[in-house]
């Protein structure tokens, strides 16, 4: 029992550790480090009443199995007083202050008002154009619109004005998500160039050569810089590429372990209400229920969510219900026809091959995706912003 006792204040010890530096950062990041003290104390204050609760349990005899069931669900429970303390900084700060309009963004992306986003981030953006965070979480609202013409516009910019690295990254999302991929890789070579141990970096790296067909690359990668042993959402790309190599338990196995880090890191995301991305990971792993809750609380905030559109109509097909599955599938691609393109490539999508309502559906997205692509590599100035990479 002294053994389990043990792990646990380690670990929770190592949480409050974290959880400090986490909040008092959040506080000076804002200039209002009094909020990041206090949410510091109320961190340590309720991490040493779990300690003590958990140490209750294993000495009371009920057991480290039931102490162990505790340690995720508090673990978020913990870092969520980190997320109100900076939910609260947001709406302070979009008050008063140079950057108003960046939190004001911020705050409307929380509660999915997407146009009203866009807004403040384009009124930031015109003031600061390479500003990074204004740079970031314009992309994020662009893309959930379909507005990718306009995110590359502002990218381009920053990425000509000299921007930091991280602005080519964000320009390689919004060219991943228009199926852009070589346009991508170049982005993602540029970056890495500039730092080549960036973790984040490496994990688009492996993302995209997985989008683009090169899996056996993007494995390669994945066995050294992008390796989920150093940064755990590489499982994610992990898995879509041992999938795509046919290694199906694999797969299954990399999915289970990315789900519960993309869960925890979505608690930070702006966007918190989007789980698309958990809700593909519970459809490819068969939680085909699951799945289907995190599609509807995500189009409860955004009801044309692209994202997860296309998730709802691969649950649809794995149900069987092929026909139903072409619905929605036809909605997201009126934001991103890439979607459609890219499900047609996806064997998970192989029911929908056959649905009458599929090849048309298919040949559009297809022409407006070419147009797209074609509009992408003429479009001005972007001779100039690659050579300067």
């Amino acid at each position: 029992m002294a053994r389990y006792s043990g792990i646990f204040c380690i670990a929770w010890i190592a949480g409050i550790v974290l959880a400090m530096v986490a909040s008092v950062e959040i506080g000076k990041a804002v200039a209002m480090p009094w909020l990041g003290f206090a949410g510091m104390f109320l961190v340590i204050v309720l991490t040493q009443s779990l300690i003590a609760i958990q140490y209750w349990l294993i000495r009371g005899g009920k057991g480290p199995r039931l102490a162990a069931a505790l340690f995720v669900p508090v673990y978020r429970v913990n870092f969520g007083w980190l997320v109100l303390i900076n939910n609260a900084i947001c709406r302070l700060r979009a008050r008063t202050g140079a950057g108003r309009d960046l939190f004001r963004g911020i705050t409307h992306l929380r509660q999915g008002e997407l146009e009203q986003a866009v807004g403040a981030f384009e009124r930031h953006l015109r003031r600061s154009p390479k500003e990074l965070a204004g740079l970031f979480y314009a992309t994020m609202a662009f893309a959930k619109l379909g507005r990718f013409d306009e995110a590359l516009r502002y990218l381009d910019t920053a990425v000509r004005q000299g921007a930091h690295p991280d602005a080519l990254i964000d320009r390689c999302l919004v060219l991943l998500a228009v199926g852009a991929n070589e346009e991508a890789l170049q982005d993602i070579d540029a970056a890495l160039r500039q730092g080549p141990n960036n973790r984040v970096y490496h994990f688009y790296h492996a993302l995209a050569l997985v989008q683009a067909g090169r899996a056996d690359e993007a494995l390669e990668v994945m066995r050294g810089p992008a390796s989920p042993k150093r940064f755990h959402l590489n499982w994610w790309p992990l898995s879509l590429a041992l999938q795509a190599k046919g290694d199906t338990a694999a797969a299954a196995d990399a999915r289970c372990r990315a789900l519960a880090f993309l869960a925890t890191m979505r608690m930070f995301n702006p966007m918190d209400w989007d789980e698309a991305g958990e809700a593909e990971i519970l459809a490819r792993m068969g939680k085909l229920e699951q799945g289907e809750k995190a599609v509807a609380r995500t189009l409860a905030h955004n009801p044309d969510d692209p994202d997860a559109l296309t998730i709802q109509a691969l649950l649809r097909a794995l149900r069987g219900a092929t026909e139903d599955a072409v619905r929605p599938l036809e909605a997201a691609s009126q934001r991103n026809p890439f979607h459609v393109v890219h499900a047609a490539r996806d064997p998970s999508f192989a029911p929908l091959m056959d649905s009458p309502g599929f090849a048309p559906l298919l040949a559009r997205a297809t022409s407006a995706c070419e147009a797209r692509l074609l509009a992408i590599r003429q479009r001005p100035g972007i001779a100039e912003s690659g050579a300067a990479n």
